[in-house]
């Protein structure tokens, strides 16, 4: 799971430098929830989920001042 903090990390440092949303590729459940959790507390970055069952992705975006 580490691997996926450090993504979850890199893409949010890149969402908060270019000002522009990522969405990330299709991942299960519990997948999505370590993204989640660990960018919970990120300041500047906000994360969400879309799209149905298998094909769920992680939006990270930056906050709207």
């Amino acid at each position: 799971n580490q691997s996926l903090v450090n993504l979850a990390q890199r893409v949010a440092n890149r969402v908060k430098s270019s000002r522009r949303p990522v969405t990330l590729e299709p991942m299960p459940p519990n997948e999505r929830r370590v993204v989640h959790m660990s960018l919970a507390n990120v300041d500047g970055i906000s994360t969400f989920s879309t799209g149905e069952g298998d094909g769920r992705q992680i939006v990270i975006e930056p906050d709207t001042e």
